[in-house]
């Protein structure tokens, strides 16, 4: 309030005679590599923590999930959006998902994001089913106003364990031991004479092993008396092991409840690509 300064303006008229080309250049240089500087700034900028990501064993119905840490570099928010390029046979099916999907970062702020791979009945019956046990993806983290070349990527590749479930009921006859332990022999056409387990029927059957043992499984006195028999779900942990015993051929732990073999036949008939009872066969819409 004391101070008796004013703002003043002038005009100064300059008479040039030489320009110094080579410093005029170096001076442009010095403005222009500030300002690109500025500009960088100025963009949004993220990293992952985490370039590739491989999941090894995944098993049907069993969720694998896998965490990455996307943080804010840069000096201004980001706003975040999640993007997929499933890769060769993978494109049949979305068999894996990014959650959240979109967000906003501050400054020098990081969010966890979950990769989860899940093998479903759709997915098995659109990929598994022909031979397909390596899945490909990549996953994108799109930056608004972000530089394309720039935005953070993920490259996702998931080894899924060769199951009986997704395949055929002509391609599950055909074999004659269970998935697992055929991985590296061919298939044997149905009726050529080979040596079956305990479990498989005879010579000649269109009946693969896995529908056979757990109808046989079904057959028990407990299983006569179930009551809601393919009506009330089984146990999942009940679910889980009498899957693994179709792929491996265990034998069926003791004191199973008729309800996780139940749940477990519906899933296997539900997975296979072609329906056991073609539509319209009988005059009927399946859904």
């Amino acid at each position: 309030p004391g101070s008796d300064h004013r703002p003043i303006g002038t005009t100064l008229e300059l008479t040039v005679e030489e320009i110094l080309a080579a410093k005029k250049a170096k001076v442009r240089e010095a403005v222009e590599a500030e300002l690109d500087h500025l500009a960088g700034e100025c963009q949004p900028q993220a990293a992952v923590d985490i370039e590739e990501l491989e999941l090894v064993s995944v098993r049907y119905r069993r969720r694998e999930r896998r965490e990455v840490r996307l943080r804010n570099v840069g000096q201004v928010a980001v706003h975040f959006n999640v993007g997929t390029v499933m890769q060769g046979a993978a494109d049949k099916a979305a068999w894996m998902q990014v959650t959240p999907e979109r967000g906003v970062l501050m400054p020098q702020e990081s969010i966890k994001l979950d990769i989860i791979v899940h093998i479903g009945d759709r997915v098995a019956a659109a990929i598994l089913g022909d031979g397909t046990t390596t899945l490909e993806a990549i996953v994108t983290f799109c930056i608004d106003g972000g530089v394309e070349a720039s935005h953070p990527t993920v490259a996702v590749r998931a080894v899924c364990l060769p199951t009986c479930f997704g395949r055929t009921l002509q391609n599950l006859a055909s074999q004659t031991c269970p998935v697992r332990k055929s991985m590296n022999r061919p298939p044997s056409s149905p009726g050529v004479g080979t040596s079956m387990d305990k479990h498989a029927l005879g010579q000649g059957s269109m009946l693969p092993k896995e529908i056979w043992r757990l109808v046989e499984g079904l057959s028990d006195p407990r299983g006569l008396r179930a009551h809601r028999l393919f009506l009330d779900y089984g146990s999942t942990t009940e679910a889980a092991e009498v899957r693994e015993c179709l792929d491996t051929g265990r034998a069926f732990p003791a004191g199973l409840s008729p309800q996780a073999l139940g749940e477990v036949l519906l899933q296997l008939l539900r997975s296979m690509p072609v329906p056991v009872v073609p539509a319209g066969g009988l005059g009927l819409t399946l859904i």
